[in-house]
């Protein structure tokens, strides 16, 4: 995918705002992810408005384009309520209906990045970045005793599974990996990343072991110490 550039106005400086809206829904390229990085390390405020909304963004992801297409919506309804006019006419028929939503609504993803500039109140154009995940076979949430918080997305696929993961209040140091364990012990990688400074992460793997056969699913640091552990019992899934 190729991402607006919302970070830059021209001098090459880092629009705080912006950028940190961008970061936060996955918006920027890879170099400017790594530049924002770098300016979050030494500015407090960013940190804190990181923190303070980088719930946001995966609560956004959870949207089905029906919500994210209401969000956008509403304003304009409440907007023209409020100047005294009456709504328009739906006089189009359902094929150019659909078409105009398609329009407006590029996938939930899209929607909800608007959504998420209403919230983050930046009062910008959306930025855009990966469509939301698809649905999946089994869910689980658990925070571990480090309190890292840890969301789980699990779908079967003929291979193995694939796995979604989404955390948050993470190490800000060293290098975190992913693990998935079937019932006789053995372990596969699903993926490994280096922290971020914020202490989330949205990572999407996969393993060769059949979702019925998976036991537990680790959070491990790089000296293979358990951060969060997700046992998949069934009455945790959802």
């Amino acid at each position: 995918m190729v991402a607006r550039d919302p970070g830059r106005n021209g001098s090459g400086e880092v629009n705080e705002h912006i950028d940190l809206g961008a970061y936060l829904l996955g918006g920027l390229a890879p170099a400017e992810h790594a530049a924002f990085e770098a300016h979050l390390a030494g500015c407090q405020q960013c940190q804190q408005e990181a923190k303070q909304f980088g719930a946001i963004g995966p609560r956004l992801r959870a949207l089905d384009e029906a919500t994210a297409h209401a969000l956008l919506m509403e304003r304009p309804a409440q907007q023209t309520a409020e100047h005294g006019q009456a709504p328009p006419e739906r006089t189009l028929d359902g094929l150019r209906a659909r078409r105009r939503r398609r329009r407006i609504v590029k996938g939930a993803g899209l929607a909800a990045a608007v959504a998420a500039s209403v919230a983050l109140g930046l009062g910008l154009s959306p930025v855009l970045f990966p469509a939301q995940a698809p649905a999946t076979d089994a869910s689980y949430e658990v925070r571990g005793g480090t309190g890292a918080q840890v969301d789980l997305g699990l779908k079967a696929k003929a291979w193995g599974t694939e796995v979604h993961f989404d955390g948050r209040d993470l190490p800000t140091d060293g290098q975190l990996s992913l693990w998935v364990l079937d019932a006789a012990g053995s372990a596969e990688q699903a993926g490994a990343w280096l922290a971020t400074t914020t202490g989330t992460t949205q990572m999407t793997g996969a393993v060769p072991v059949m979702l019925n056969d998976i036991s537990v699913i680790q959070l491990r640091d790089a000296g293979s110490a358990v951060l969060a552990e997700v046992p998949l019992g069934r009455q945790g899934a959802s």
